[in-house]
């Protein structure tokens, strides 16, 4: 029984993609060579997920029951479970027989058995300063936070089980071979696209009726297609679609299936990608460090350079020339002229994951591994906001679609924060005061808002969809799956919400059936 060091850096691998650090698992990917000894790592393709928590747990429940027994046959007993971060207590017993009944000795109930197919594991807290504390061991260990009362008080309050079988209100749409990582509806139109790692892309036109009638749009990444991920987004006018996958490759594709358009001028996995505001260029930047901006019709870009010293972790226009980007610590505004011209901020004391511009377009939110949000303005050199509240790094920051340049002008400006302390916290940026908490029971994967601002839907590790009323700060509704939950969306009409599970299948719930 043994591994090698590429077997061990794969199962690292998998666990990062698995618990949502996406960047972190792209540059780990590249750093341990994991590339360059594909052809050696056999039966890739079926290892289980959450196959290293597995295996550590075994190791533990093998070491608790051998540490049990001295050497002499004396019973010992723990003083507490065997644990990864803790230091082993024993406390010797009467002596007992010393011959041991290994007919009795059953690992499966020597510590809780863990359901790694349903449920990957939590992030491991690397701010935590104390790995000792009885408290942050038991956070991480379990997977879960007490819930707070409060957050779920509501008369309809009603979990719906997710069961996989189609009704009239939720139906689920099946043609993926890999665990559904996006979901993106169109701007304007009943199509709904999903990325899932099976290489595909699928453009599901739900105006039809005809539920699992798909376009798959193909991602050809090689003896590397082990580990795809594409990232995908639609123009503004719907017209188009672009993907990046983790071949580094970049296409365009009409909204029928047709490729309008292919680059693989990117040398690493494509890390952001993102449409402007007027569709006329399209952003993308890779793990090789450098961005690139597309006309949308050449296969070479008009600009490709590097802006930042890491790599890119996320990218979100101001306006059709005016873009942002985030990596390490460093908030790079850029221009689009004769050559790019760069504005880098620093505030932040650790990385920067997530960043978006207001509806506005004046003020920049940004989260940081620091556990703090803050808001910029581009004539400004420092931040004119900072709101602390989240025990752990914020992953995703979201504007509500209300107040000043939204569709919703007479509606509150809410902006949402994420963090692996498994909380959604919105901030009221008008009196630069919190204005709510929303809790899952694991990692959150995704949230959207729908297009009125009245709702807030999250996704989580927890196996479950919660539905949040902004104004009554209740939880209305929670849709309950099997499987955990990576990615919600709602459409423009903001009647159905679509999800992407681990399992494969996308969930459509008609929410005229909950809401109203």
């Amino acid at each position: 029984m043994s591994f090698t060091s590429y077997e061990l850096n794969y199962a690292i691998y998998r666990y990062l993609i698995e618990a949502g650090f996406d960047h972190s698992a792209f540059t780990f990917l590249h750093e341990s060579k994991i590339l360059e000894k594909v052809e050696k790592l056999d039966g890739v393709e079926n290892v289980d997920t959450g196959a290293l928590v597995y295996v550590l747990q075994k190791g533990l429940q093998f070491i608790e029951v051998e540490r049990s027994f001295l050497k002499d046959g004396t019973e010992v007993q723990l003083e507490e479970p065997v644990r990864l971060l803790t230091p082993l207590k024993v406390k010797t017993r009467p002596k007992v027989k010393a011959s041991i009944d290994l007919k009795r000795v059953d690992l499966n109930e020597t510590m809780e058995q863990v359901d790694v197919t349903r449920k990957p594991p939590p992030p491991l807290d690397t701010n935590t300063t104390n790995s000792s504390d009885s408290s942050d061991v038991e956070i991480i260990e379990e997977g879960y936070q007490q819930r707070n009362p409060d957050d779920y008080k509501s008369p309809s309050n009603i979990c719906v089980r997710l069961t996989g079988m189609s009704d009239s209100s939720i139906n689920y749409l099946k043609g993926h071979n890999g665990q559904v990582d996006y979901c993106s509806w169109n701007p304007s139109q009943e199509l709904l696209a999903t990325s899932s790692n099976d290489k595909t892309v699928r453009i599901w036109d739900l105006s039809t009726g005809k539920k699992n009638l798909s376009i798959s749009l193909q991602h050809d990444v090689g003896r590397d297609d082990f580990i795809s991920r594409i990232l995908v987004d639609w123009k503004p006018d719907g017209a188009q679609i672009a993907t990046g996958g983790t071949d580094g490759v970049v296409k365009i594709w009409g909204k029928t299936g047709s490729l309008s358009s292919q680059s693989s001028h990117h040398k690493g996995p494509i890390a952001c990608l993102k449409w402007s505001i007027n569709g006329q260029y399209l952003l993308t930047a890779s793990t090789d460090k450098t961005f690139a901006i597309w006309n949308g019709v050449s296969k070479e870009p008009e600009h490709q350079s590097k802006i930042h010293s890491e790599i890119p972790r996320d990218v979100d226009w101001r306006d059709s020339t005016t873009f942002s980007s985030c990596s390490g610590k460093v908030i790079s505004h850029s221009k689009i002229g004769r050559h790019l011209r760069n504005v880098h901020l620093q505030g932040h004391t650790e990385a920067v994951n997530s960043l978006r511009w207001s509806p506005c377009r004046t003020l920049l939110a940004s989260g940081s591994d620091d556990k703090t949000v803050k808001l910029w303005q581009i004539d400004k050199k420092t931040f004119v906001s900072n709101f602390e509240g989240h025990s752990k790094a914020v992953n995703i920051v979201e504007w509500s679609p209300t107040g000043t340049g939204s569709n919703n002008p007479n509606s509150k400006p809410l902006l949402a924060s994420v963090s692996f302390d498994y909380s959604i916290r919105l901030w009221d940026v008008e009196s630069q005061k919190p204005y709510h908490t929303f809790k899952h029971d694991e990692t959150i994967s995704s949230i959207s808002f729908d297009p009125t601002g009245t709702y807030l839907a999250s996704s989580s590790y927890d196996n479950h969809i919660h539905i949040w009323s902004i104004k009554d700060k209740i939880l209305l509704k929670t849709f309950e799956g099997e499987d955990p939950i990576l990615s919600v969306h709602w459409n423009y009409r903001g009647d159905k919400l679509a999800a992407g599970h681990i399992n494969n299948e996308v969930s459509i719930i008609d929410m005229r059936a909950f809401l109203n």
